[in-house]
Parts: C-alpha cells; sequence; structure tokens
C-alpha cells in the first residue's frame, strides 16, 4: 500500500492498482485454498514444487495411505527412497504398507531395515515382533518386545506384545502381569483399548475384556469395533440375545463388515431364526463368494430348513475353496445319509476322519452307519 501510495500520485490510479493487486490475490488464495482442502491435494502439490525432498514423497505417501489407497502409497515411499536411501520413516511405511496388504515377509524386511538404519525405533520394533507372533515364533518376538520393554517399561503395545507371546507360549500367569501392565498405562485411544480387550479376552478373562470394550465406546460411541467385539465376548457368555443386539449396532455403524454379518446369523440360528440368518450368509457370499465359513454356515443353515441340494451346493463351494476342510465332509455324510446316498456318506465321514484323525463327530456318524449294515 505504501509503495502504490509513493509511486501514483493520482489516488484514482493508486485505488484502481490496489484493487487489482487484491483481485489478483484472492484468486491466488482461492486456488491455494483448494490444494489444501485434503492432505492428498496438499502433499501433492509440494512434490510437484519440492521433488528432491524425501520428506515431501513420504508424507505424500501417508496422506494416500490414510484414505486407503495403498498402492498408491507404497509408490511415494520408493520414491522416497530413490532420494534419499536412508530415509527412515519411508521404510517404516513401506513395512506397513505391506503389512496391510498380507505380505509379511516383505513387511519384516522393511521393518528390520528401519531397524537397521534406526535401532530405536519402537514402532517398528513392535510391527516387527507382532509378525512374529503371527508367524508362530513366540521367542523371536519376545527378544524384540523386551528391548523395548528395558528403556520403555511402560509402553502399552510392547506389554500387550509380550503378554500375547507369552499366552502363546502357554504361560498364562506372566502373560497377565503383562496385561495388567498395559491397562495400567494403557492411553485413552479407542483402539489401542480395544486390542486390550481382545488380548484380555483370549487370555480368558471375559469380564475385564468386557469393561474395556465398554470403556471404548464411552470414548467413540461409534466405534464399530467395540460393538463387534462385544458381540463376540457374549456369545462366550451365551447371551446370545444381546450379542445379537452388539452385532446389530456394528451393522448399524458399519453395514459391510462381514464378520459382523457372520456372527450375528450364528447367533440367529441359536434362536431358531434360520431365514434371517439366510439372509445374513447370502450378504457375505454377494460380497465374497469364497468366503468358507459362510460357505459351511450358509449350508447348514439351508440343510436346517431342508433344503438339501442347496446345502450340499454351499458345502461343495467350501471344499473348493479348502479342500482340507473335515467339517464340511462330515457335515455333506449327514446330508448324503439323509438323500440314503449311503456309499457316498461313508466316504464324506472316512475323508473326514483322514484329515483330522480321532474326529470324534465323523467317528460316530461312521459308525453308526455301520450299524445300520450301511
Amino acid at each position: 500500500v505504501l509503495f502504490v501510495h509513493r509511486i501514483f500520485q493520482n489516488r484514482k490510479i493508486a485505488w484502481a492498482v490496489l484493487c487489482a493487486v487484491t483481485l489478483i490475490f484472492s484468486a491466488w488464495s482461492f486456488q491455494r485454498n483448494r490444494t489444501w482442502q485434503n492432505p492428498v491435494g496438499f502433499w501433492q502439490d509440494c512434490a510437484v514444487k519440492s521433488p528432491l525432498k524425501s520428506r515431501t514423497f513420504t508424507n505424500y505417501g501417508n496422506a494416500l495411505f490414510e484414505t486407503g489407497n495403498i498402492e498408491g502409497a507404497i509408490i511415494q515411499y520408493q520414491k522416497a527412497i530413490e532420494i534419499n536411501p536412508e530415509h527412515v520413516n519411508a521404510y517404516y511405511n513401506l513395512g506397513n504398507a505391506m503389512n496391510r496388504f498380507g505380505q509379511r515377509d516383505q513387511a519384516s524386511a522393511y521393518f528390520n531395515h528401519t531397524l537397521a538404519l534406526n535401532p530405536g525405533h519402537v514402532n517398528a520394533r513392535v510391527n516387527l515382533a507382532d509378525i512374529l507372533l503371527q508367524q508362530d515364533e513366540p521367542d523371536e518376538a519376545i527378544r524384540h518386545f523386551l528391548i523395548i520393554l528395558k528403556y520403555y517399561p511402560d509402553n502399552v503395545e510392547a506389554n500387550m506384545g509380550m503378554g500375547k507371546a507369552l499366552n502363546q507360549k502357554g504361560q498364562k500367569a506372566r502373560a497377565l502381569a503383562y496385561f495388567q501392565n498395559a491397562n495400567k498405562n494403557i492411553p485413552l485411544e479407542p483402539q489401542t483399548i480395544i486390542k486390550l480387550g481382545v488380548a484380555f479376552y483370549e487370555l480368558g478373562d471375559v469380564d475385564r475384556a468386557v469393561a474395556l470394550y465398554k470403556k471404548a465406546i464411552s470414548i467413540a460411541p461409534d466405534s464399530s469395533d467395540a460393538y463387534f467385539n462385544l458381540g463376540n465376548a457374549m456369545v462366550g457368555l451365551k447371551k446370545t440375545k444381546r450379542a445379537i443386539d452388539y452385532f446389530q449396532r456394528t451393522l448399524l455403524l458399519k453395514p459391510d463388515h462381514i464378520e459382523a454379518h457372520n456372527n450375528l446369523a450364528n447367533a440367529l440360528i441359536n434362536q431358531g431364526k434360520i431365514n434371517e440368518a439366510i439372509s445374513h450368509f447370502q450378504i457375505i457370499l454377494d460380497k465374497q463368494p469364497d468366503h468358507l465359513e459362510a460357505n459351511i454356515n450358509l449350508g447348514a443353515a439351508l440343510a436346517r430348513t431342508g433344503n438339501i441340494d442347496a446345502a450340499l451346493s454351499r458345502y461343495r463351494s467350501a471344499i473348493k475353496k479348502a479342500p482340507y476342510n473335515p467339517e464340511a465332509y462330515n457335515n455333506m455324510g449327514v446330508l448324503f445319509v439323509q438323500k440314503k446316498m449311503y456309499g457316498e456318506a461313508r466316504a464324506h465321514f472316512q475323508k473326514a476322519i483322514n484329515l483330522r484323525p480321532g474326529y470324534a463327530s465323523a467317528a460316530s456318524n461312521l459308525r453308526r452307519l455301520e450299524q445300520i449294515g450301511k
């Protein structure tokens, strides 16, 4: 303003210039605000303007990751590493992305690379240890958790991980001590509270698990995960009516929650509401035709309605997906008995026993056939 008033003595010209400058700057501000409307647009713009900064591409990848665009995020993390091969967080984020895709070996490699660059990266060590637990390597996981707990004894994730690893090794008393330590220090973050609830549930402490799920709901009333796990806990406590209520709340919050549909359907079967259960199994199979448990459960439900051929079709779909599933063969054997196809029934019962030696239900069914001379 001072510059314009010094240069232009004519007030009308000065005001005209100021108005023009204001309009130009307003247009630029409007354009910039559109860029700043969401993190993806913001970091994409930064990447264009700062193509040699690895941190920019890492943040761009993080923004894409948050939207669910994992493949796009991986591309940006790889660009960050090309610019700076020692960019720690790019390797860490690549590990998370590969883990989300179920590529555990690749995820482990990236987490190990992160730790080679920065041995004190706690989250990378926790995630690596979690993968080791999933791969049934509790001793190696414990080694990593102990490294964290040596420096951060109150770290919630490490305490939970130690508890899970010890529980996996059958050391429930020691596992409980670590879970309790995690519970003392747990932050008011719903997902972490739910994870601890699941840990207590797996340990057999259902009451504490339920308390934690309810605590998560008090913080985040729209947490579908908390309601889902409460439903599972009610199933374990044989409180079917309450389980159904929690599964239904889960689906109100997240209509495409596959396992909530499946578990709700099983609970409805326990109440004798077979047709309602069938509708939920069908929702699952419309989205995931190869869903093993839904095919088996739908087969059982259809059998209870007397629709034997449709039930057999479901079991065949299950066997096609998982040819080593003894329950499917045993259930098919029962249906073949109902159709008086005794040879087929015997073959399926025997297949179930071959797959699971000592399978009591299949052995009992086979004995009944022998007793009636079939």
